[in-house]
């Protein structure tokens, strides 16, 4: 009897999970949390924890294993002893069903977890779980910890900043449109360097689609697994492209906001991705086949495959595991762009931390806790200075992707919802050739514009 009422009781509870989680047209459940208004320093005794899938991968590393692990081991250590308190970094999953477990059950949960911005945030938004930024008084927003404005987008909820990143840590932030290129096999082909193009101000799509042809012709027979360009994904290179050629994906012109790549200029980007495709320039690939492989001469990737250099007990294929040098730049830019187009953003679907407000720990501890172990790792800038120094290899480079992560753009996928998913699906239909550009954008514009009108036009002037 007693296995019985406590499968019922699991049942009942894992319903109320199940419920609360769904976005969609269940009404989610609210929790109320408790937001204090006095505060001073006392953090004796306190424990504090950070959850994380990638807890040991990442954030809490054995001693010894890397410089920058040890640096994070060392910054934990100080914490403690500075304020008598506690810090653990707790192997975590990357959802929110063990967040919504705890709360329901009144266990306290760890202080703030690591967890892909699509796997669970939003979910404990709509339940009250999770805290703002800007309503932790001890947290200071302007000295991008926590990452810049424009990069904290992906993270933001209804105006306020939930979702956050260690920026200033002694790493490069996530972001997506980079273009990678081999300098070495590029110079061996005798063709012209993208350095040398955009010197010139002529890194556009007509003169890349001619150094991809010339690269072809340079490589043909040598390797049947070569590739001029290789991308990660169709819809995120896209979405890259639209960027390059001077497009928001979301527009807001004189009171009418609407999908910014629907006209001439967003309907050509997906053709001039599907002709690089159609005349084999271009093929799907991943990290490796650039950087261990040398399948192709360029990659477009994210800023992981250039930026990467933690020690790790593995190979990540990224290219900071190369031995040819390789240069950094944004993908060239379009007919309705210019020089200074560039083509990086940010996107749902990356690691954001989210402060949770069930812990057991007040608000303001859990803020003190936060500026302390986010500050930069190295008591210095931070990981533009180390890019620059160490890991890439031409200051030109530097120049690059800060100029891309100092004005990154966003694509609104997190206030777009599943729809998305539904426009990478017809957009990818559409440069492989089962679609006409018209219909993959025909079969959910209606659908763009309802979210839209209802998860961004509201929030417009906050």
């Amino acid at each position: 009897m007693r296995k019985k009422f406590a499968f019922m009781m699991f049942f009942i509870m894992l319903s109320t999970i199940v419920l609360s989680v769904s976005c969609a047209q269940a009404e989610t459940e609210i929790f109320d949390m408790d937001l204090t208004s006095e505060y001073s320093i006392d953090l004796t005794g306190l424990t504090f924890t950070w959850g994380s899938n990638w807890a040991t991968a990442s954030w809490n590393p054995t001693p010894g294993f890397s410089a920058d692990g040890d640096r994070m081991l060392q910054r934990y250590n100080d914490l403690e002893k500075e304020y008598g308190c506690e810090f653990d970094v707790i192997q975590w999953e990357d959802s929110s069903g063990q967040i919504y477990q705890r709360v329901v059950a009144g266990i306290p949960t760890p202080d703030w977890i690591d967890t892909h911005s699509n796997g669970g945030g939003i979910q404990l938004f709509n339940s009250n779980i999770i805290v703002a930024l800007e309503d932790i008084p001890t947290i200071d927003l302007s000295s991008d910890k926590y990452g810049t404005e424009a990069f904290r987008r992906y993270g933001v909820y209804e105006g306020k900043s939930y979702g956050f990143t260690p920026y200033l840590w002694d790493y490069g932030p996530e972001f997506a449109g980079i273009c990678a290129f081999n300098t070495e096999m590029i110079s061996s082909f005798g063709c012209v360097s993208p350095y040398e193009l955009k010197e010139k101000g002529e890194w556009n799509w007509e003169n890349f689609r001619q150094l991809l042809l010339d690269i072809q012709v340079a490589e043909a027979g040598v390797n049947d697994n070569f590739s001029p360009l290789m991308i990660r994904e169709i819809w995120e290179t896209v979405k890259g492209l639209w960027f390059s050629n001077d497009l928001q994906i979301v527009e807001t012109t004189s009171n009418n906001t609407t999908l910014g790549v629907n006209n001439s200029h967003g309907y050509y980007a997906v053709e001039y991705l599907k002709g690089l495709f159609d005349d084999e320039l271009c093929s799907i690939g991943e990290a490796r086949n650039f950087s261990l492989d040398e399948y192709c001469a360029i990659q477009f990737n994210q800023a992981n495959l250039v930026s990467s250099y933690m020690n790790r007990t593995t190979s990540s294929g990224y290219a900071t595991e190369a031995d040819f040098a390789y240069g950094v730049m944004p993908y060239p830019y379009g007919p309705n762009g210019n020089p200074d187009s560039h083509s990086g953003y940010v996107y749902n679907g990356r690691r954001l931390n989210y402060v949770i407000a069930f812990s057991g720990n007040e608000i303001e501890d859990i803020g003190t806790v936060l500026e302390y172990v986010y500050a930069p790792l190295d008591n210095s800038v931070g990981w533009k200075e180390y890019l620059a120094e160490n890991v890439f290899w031409d200051k030109r480079d530097s120049v690059n992707y800060n100029y891309m992560i100092d004005n990154i753009y966003y694509d609104y996928s997190t206030e777009l919802n599943d729809v998305s998913g539904n426009f990478s699906n017809a957009i990818t239909k559409a440069v492989r050739g089962k679609a006409t550009v018209s219909e993959a954008f025909n079969s959910v514009l209606s659908q763009i514009n309802q979210e839209i009108n209802e998860n961004i036009v509201p929030f417009l002037g906050d």
